[in-house]
C-alpha cells in the first residue's frame, strides 16, 4: 500500500513567498487572470490567499486547493521557468505561479529557492486546508 504524503495548503502557499517576483495566473471555468507580482505579497486570512496590488487583486480559496505541483523548467509545460502549479480536486490547475520574471542574480535565487521547496515538498504533494479539519472540542 502506499501513503501519500499530505501537506497544508496554507504552508504551501506561504512558503511560496521566497519564490520573489513570478507571473500569477488564477483560472476559473470561464477565464483566466494574469498579473505580475512579488509573491512576498500573499496574505493568508479567511480561508481565501490574497494578492493585492495597487487596482489589482486576486483572490484565491484556499480550500478549493487540493494539490501542487513543482514543475521544472520545460517539464510538461512550455513555461520558459519552472512553474508552481495548485490544482483542483479534478487535477485542473486554479493557481499558477510561472518564475519566469527575473533574469541574472535574481533567477539563480529563485531557482534555488524553487529547488528548496519542491526537495521540502516533493514533485506532487496532495494539500488540505487547515479550515478543513474539524474545530477539536474540549473534553470533559
Amino acid at each position: 500500500m502506499i501513503e501519500e504524503s499530505v501537506s497544508f495548503t496554507e504552508e504551501v502557499l506561504g512558503a511560496c513567498r521566497d519564490l520573489g517576483r513570478a507571473r500569477v495566473v488564477l483560472r476559473n471555468p470561464v477565464g483566466i487572470a494574469e498579473v505580475f507580482a512579488n509573491l512576498a505579497n500573499i496574505e493568508l486570512r479567511n480561508g481565501w490567499a490574497h494578492l493585492c496590488l495597487g487596482a489589482v487583486h486576486v483572490h484565491a480559496e484556499v480550500e478549493a486547493i487540493a494539490g501542487v505541483r513543482f514543475v521544472a523548467a520545460g517539464e510538461a509545460c512550455s513555461c520558459a521557468g519552472p512553474a508552481v502549479w495548485f490544482a483542483s480536486r479534478t487535477g485542473s490547475p486554479l493557481l499558477l505561479f510561472v518564475l519566469d520574471q527575473t533574469q541574472g542574480i535574481e533567477q539563480l535565487e529563485q531557482a534555488r529557492a524553487f529547488d528548496s521547496l519542491r526537495a521540502r515538498f516533493g514533485d506532487v504533494r496532495a494539500l488540505v486546508s487547515s479550515g478543513e479539519l474539524p474545530e477539536r472540542t474540549a473534553m470533559s
